[in-house]
């Protein structure tokens, strides 16, 4: 049953790895083989992430390690389990709770030599790091995941999963240097696999950044009906929230709040957390106009929203305001993402008349990366050409 799970799962069809796992769960129960309940439990927990089941998933772990510790086993095939559930604790936004258990899980996967969990696990402190608003610390752990990446015999498919996961920890840091990169080199084509959905998840980020909204809209309608088809709930949430970012990013508000609308109806009562917080500035706005448009109460709805509006507003501190403002005034800058220096040098430049080869020799870099920035500075203006973006820049007097 356990191959048949697993299986199904490599096949896409979630549904059915559920039942096959569940099957071989209750086997090695019934035959009290807990080696095997320990490999089964990290699959079977798994797909229950995929469904968007994250308590049924922590419980399935939990069960498993706690009779673990009654038994006084001390199982370096319980790793894994633990970093599940650190997995699941971080999306909760309980890091300290999820760094400890990570921790945990890594020193028993070390001692029996499961290198790809390891990896799982350091990327998701790597994660929590920059949830603390440590970057060099994050950046620090992540470089070493990288390097232990390339040493390891894994899959070219585990090797881009780590790549793919640096480049979404560069993207939340603004470094689009590493991005392009990542971008240059990420060889995703058009054929979806949901074996792959991390990768194309990023490469969705990077084109609603770039501002090339139809080809990130068009890449998320082929990965929503993939996962609508094989009953991945989890994955549907993350892929609502991003095509409630690109029509944002697009001026389709009423469509943008729709969405969004819809990925809190199924998040909200698994509790996640991290997935829109780590998003940004733009999922903050959304939220907040969600709000403005329900009435007031005290449902549990309301009170999801606003925990989320809490914590944007704390990770988000200068980048995150509760209230839109209605009118700029003179020598503010009322973007929700605000212009970095970098834009900011660039935007001069288009102002003064340049042209993209022009202002990469005053600012020495490459044209490619030029492009990058006036990409970046449509996106955050709402405009789609130079001209807009002059008169909008001057309507918001942020130059």
């Amino acid at each position: 049953a356990w191959y048949l799970g697993r299986a199904y799962w490599l096949s896409g069809d979630v549904r059915a790895a559920s039942r096959a796992l569940a099957e071989a769960s209750s086997i090695s129960w019934e035959v009290n083989h807990l080696y095997a309940v320990f490999l089964v439990t990290h699959d079977f927990a798994h797909v229950q992430k995929l469904q968007g089941q994250l308590h049924v998933a922590n419980q399935t772990y939990l069960r498993a390690i706690q009779q673990a510790q009654e038994r006084g086993a001390d199982l370096p095939a319980a790793g894994p389990a633990y970093v599940g559930r650190g997995n699941i604790e971080y999306e909760w936004n309980h890091l300290d709770a999820a760094t400890a258990l990570l921790q945990e899980g890594i020193k028993r996967c070390e001692r029996a030599g499961n290198g790809r969990v390891i990896l799982q696990a350091h990327m998701t402190l790597a994660f929590i790091k920059q949830a603390q608003g440590d970057s060099d610390g994050a950046n620090a752990i992540m470089q070493r995941v990288v390097e232990r990446a390339s040493r390891q015999h894994i899959s070219e498919h585990r090797h881009s999963q780590v790549e793919a996961s640096s480049a979404w920890l560069s993207l939340m840091q603004g470094d689009e240097t590493a991005v392009l990169h990542w971008l240059q080199h990420c060889d995703l084509d058009q054929k979806i696999t949901h074996l792959r959905e991390r990768e194309y998840l990023t490469l969705v980020r990077v084109l609603i950044m770039q501002h090339r909204l139809d080809e990130a809209k068009q890449w998320l309608a082929n990965l929503l009906q993939l996962a609508e088809l094989q009953g991945r709930t989890g994955s549907m949430i993350e892929l609502f929230m991003l095509q409630a970012k690109a029509l944002y990013a697009s001026g389709e508000m009423n469509q943008a709040i729709e969405l969004l609308s819809q990925a809190l109806s199924l998040a909200e009562p698994e509790g996640y957390v991290r997935l829109f917080v780590d998003e940004g500035t733009p999922i903050a706005h959304l939220l907040r106009q969600i709000s403005r448009r329900t009435s007031s109460g005290h449902s549990d709805s309301t009170y999801y929203r606003e925990h989320l509006l809490t914590l944007f507003a704390t990770t988000h501190e200068e980048d995150v305001p509760f209230l839109a403002p209605s009118v700029a005034t003179p020598g503010t800058n009322p973007l929700y993402e605000p212009l970095s220096d970098r834009e900011l040098d660039v935007l001069h430049l288009i102002i003064a008349g340049y042209s993209n080869r022009e202002i990469a020799e005053r600012l020495v870099i490459a044209v490619s990366t030029v492009k990058w920035y006036v990409n970046i500075i449509y996106s955050k203006l709402q405009v789609e050409s130079r001209t807009k973006a002059i008169v909008r820049a001057r309507e918001l007097n942020i130059m």
